[in-house]
């Protein structure tokens, strides 16, 4: 427990002036639902004195409008389905009203379950937990699959954790064989709820549920919800309160993107060296449909000088978080993946994506170029397509009502 909170506290740590500065971008964000009240500030949330002031150690002055519509329900807990765009604050809103209805003083059970489709974000969940709730004397655990299962055992039945942020298959994995005790759940979150819910992940879930309270509050966020996830809000969810950003601003105003026509995927290759030679980005992600091609183009890329990682969900955990802590650090410029890291992963210097393969769906590419532009930042996103891909593209504009436009001679003036 303790390493794992010293991980953690070496992570993200907000500068409150670019928080503020995303946080003003977004004003304009319309955010429709069943639920009217706003809440401008965060001390008229009448929260734990020891709480407001982690959220401000934390860098936050003034919630974001997902947060301000979403937190007051989740204090009182109310189901909730919130559905907002990458970078403005969705976690925060789950830490802050989880943390709030915390009982420090109860020790018979974890009373906050957080579930999400991977260790990275996992992890940086579990930081932003601890910063928070720096002053409350919160105790917070990990459960991750990659890690030792025993240390997972003993942490559990020794450090009496009031949250646990978790993988789905590990947290089933301790549930079954009578480890992790869930009679005591308040809530249970589901981050990337999307993502959670589909074919790979949703009978772990469901476990999790079915071993909850019937009284548990369930709180569910995404940037995109799909109609696959009516299926647990209907199954799981009582009168949810839903607040739904409207599908055209979803693509981030602060996110330029464009497309470049390649004749054949060798060509990608010369056109992302190209790229990364003509501008100065502090940091880039490169996405790629398949592990064999990310693996390929990075050690290309290797070849040509470039300092590239790659990161795939063969490595083991202690790769992979190597390699995430030199990403998050800047002393990785360049990081090629698949969409292992494509959803909530949140590094501030990622200024530009490119999009060696386009994505095969519209959720996807929402969460991929969602990695660039953080909390007000200009951010900037260019796709590789062949020829028959171009009606791919003009599609994801009228899905999203947004511009892709053709990438120009001179795209790096304009990061």
């Amino acid at each position: 427990m303790e390493s794992s909170i010293a991980e953690a506290q070496v992570e993200i740590k907000r500068d409150a002036d670019l928080d503020q500065r995303g946080k003003q971008i977004d004003e304009n964000c319309v955010i429709e639902g069943n639920f009217d009240v706003v809440i401008h500030e965060f001390q008229d949330l009448n929260l734990k004195t020891e709480l407001l002031k982690g959220i401000y150690s934390h860098g936050f002055q003034r919630p974001s409008p997902i947060q301000a519509r979403a937190i007051v329900p989740c204090i009182a807990g109310r189901d909730v389905l919130a559905q907002a765009q990458s970078g403005t604050g969705k976690t925060a809103t789950f830490v802050i009203s989880s943390l709030q209805r915390v009982d420090v003083d109860f020790v018979g059970g974890p009373q906050v379950l957080v579930v999400v489709p991977t260790r990275e974000l996992a992890l940086q969940i579990l930081s932003v937990y601890v910063n928070i709730g720096q002053y409350m004397k919160v105790k917070c655990l990990n459960l991750i699959g990659g890690l030792d299962i025993n240390q997972d055992k003993d942490q559990l039945r020794n450090k009496n954790p009031h949250v646990i942020i978790c993988t789905a298959g590990r947290a089933c994995h301790l549930l079954q064989e009578g480890h992790l005790d869930l009679s005591s759940l308040k809530v249970i979150i589901l981050d990337e709820a999307d993502a959670m819910l589909d074919r790979s992940f949703i009978e772990g879930v469901y476990g999790l549920f079915k071993s909850s309270p019937t009284d548990v509050q369930v709180i569910l966020l995404s940037a995109t919800f799909p109609q696959y996830v009516e299926d647990i809000i209907e199954k799981f969810m009582r009168d949810p309160i839903r607040l739904v950003v409207k599908k055209e601003q979803l693509t981030l105003q602060v996110i330029k993107q464009y497309y470049t026509v390649v004749p054949n995927r060798n060509v990608k290759v010369d056109a992302v060296i190209d790229i990364l030679k003509a501008c100065s980005a502090p940091q880039m992600l490169i996405f790629c449909n398949r592990t064999d091609e990310a693996t390929t183009l990075c050690n290309i890329l290797r070849k040509e000088g470039f300092e590239a990682e790659f990161l795939h969900s063969v490595l083991s955990q202690q790769e992979r978080q190597g390699i995430m802590d030199r990403f998050r650090t800047s002393e990785t410029k360049l990081l090629i993946s698949t969409n292992l890291i494509s959803r909530g992963i949140d590094i501030q210097t990622v200024s530009m994506v490119i999009n060696f393969d386009f994505p095969r769906d519209k959720e996807t590419y929402l969460h991929r170029i969602g990695r660039s532009g953080r909390y007000g930042r200009r951010g900037m996103a260019i796709n590789l397509i062949l020829e028959g891909e171009l009606p791919q593209v003009k599609e994801m504009e009228q899905f999203y009502g947004t511009t892709i436009a053709e990438l120009p001679a001179n795209f790096y003036e304009l990061l």
